[in-house]
């Protein structure tokens, strides 16, 4: 699980901190948030990522995201 900690929480770890079973779950509901997103090959810097969440399958997403003008 040391993949999921910030560095600066492997560094309170040196301290004696313990992450807590809240902390924990905290974080799992974070990372699968995250984890709903499919983000296309190509995205530039100010698309707008919620319109990448829950994108219905790996075949229909588009390959550059472009907001109209």
């Amino acid at each position: 699980m040391i993949f999921g900690f910030w560095i600066e929480e492997l560094r309170q770890l040196d301290g004696g901190w313990c992450a807590t079973p809240d902390f924990l779950a905290a974080r799992r509901q974070a990372q699968a948030t995250l984890a709903g997103y499919a983000f296309p090959d190509v995205f530039r810097r100010f698309d707008n990522f919620s319109a990448f969440l829950a994108v219905p399958a790996e075949g229909s997403r588009p390959a550059v995201l472009q907001e109209q003008d």
